[in-house]
């Protein structure tokens, strides 16, 4: 992904993004200092003391996961593949703490839950 703007994001598809090259420039506007954070540290990182995450780890391949997450929320969800490529897919939420994604293919990687 070459630099963008905020406002030029959503211009951008997820074949755009690569979790472990990109990164993004966040301001803190208090202090007018810029940090440099990795899209992986994004979608891992506790960005807040009270928000919850959950990383999830499918070793088998499989068209379809059942995610007990345990969040207690209907989390977002990003998933990867083993080369850490996004894949998109369809989340049905069974209830705040169980999500069941569905792919075109069968596949092992990982879910990151926020």
């Amino acid at each position: 992904m070459a630099n963008k703007k905020i406002s030029q994001l959503n211009q951008l598809s997820v074949s755009d993004v690569d979790i472990s090259t990109d990164v993004v420039a966040i301001v803190d506007s208090s202090t007018n200092t810029t940090k440099k954070v990795s899209v992986a540290d994004l979608i891992t990182s506790n960005l807040s003391a009270t928000d919850k995450n959950y990383v999830h780890n499918q070793i088998s391949s499989s068209a379809s996961w059942v995610v007990n997450h345990n969040l207690n929320k209907f989390s977002s969800v990003v998933v990867v593949d083993s080369a850490g490529t996004v894949v998109t897919g369809e989340v049905v939420y069974d209830n705040v703490n169980t999500v069941t994604l569905n792919f075109s293919a069968p596949f092992s990687g990982k879910a990151y839950f926020n």
